[in-house]
């Protein structure tokens, strides 16, 4: 059968796919998973948490820079990695947890800076993470009324973290853009206007 244009393109670009590129989510096992890599490939070919490349090849338009190693892993969205042309050299995967699971693990994880562990990390956070990291200190998750406050999405932190990050990472069609795929009527005013809290009635 003969290839169209399109098909041979592919078939060009399916042969540059020289490695794997794996699409980390956080908090969906993504250190486990690297590790194995590095356990199979070994350490030398293996990259891992290179977001600021990515976004330096999409800002800078330049060549990525880790291009020849065999995998490579980043907190990156799928549309920051197609914008890199990632895709034109890797075949990209990722892993998917319980959306509920994940929320919890990642929670759990932002709280630990409330125990003052890795405070060099929360000290380069944005205000309203910052604002949203505090505010996890004083919950009780056996109150209902807790619960019915952290889910009001009143910062764009909260939305961000709050909405299904699985979702967005893969099918936003820009970088960041949580708006893209939230249900906007659900959404406190403060989300749509300037990140100020919502009121009483959001």
């Amino acid at each position: 059968m003969a290839q169209t244009a399109e098909t041979e393109a592919g078939r060009r670009e399916g042969e540059a796919c020289k490695g794997l590129f794996f699409l980390h989510i956080p908090k969906t096992a993504g250190s486990f998973v690297a590790r194995i890599f590095e356990d199979h490939l070994g350490a030398d070919t293996c990259l891992s948490f290179q977001e600021r490349e990515v976004q330096h090849a999409v800002s800078k338009k330049v060549p990525l820079s880790f291009l020849g190693h065999g995998f490579v892993s980043a907190h990156s969205p799928m549309a920051t990695l197609r914008n890199a042309g990632v895709h034109r050299h890797y075949r990209i995967f990722t892993v998917l947890r319980d959306p509920v699971d994940r929320l919890v693990s990642h929670l759990n994880w932002l709280d630990r800076f409330n125990q003052g562990i890795d405070l060099h990390s929360h000290a380069v956070l944005k205000r309203d993470m910052k604002d949203f990291i505090r505010s996890l200190a004083a919950l009780d998750p056996d109150s209902a009324a807790d619960m019915r406050r952290l889910f009001v999405l009143d910062s764009l932190a909260k939305a961000r973290m709050l909405f299904n990050i699985q979702s967005a990472m893969l099918f936003s069609p820009r970088a960041g853009d949580i708006l893209a795929l939230a249900d906007l009527e659900r959404l406190a005013p403060a989300q749509m206007t300037s990140g100020c809290r919502a009121s009483p009635s959001a």
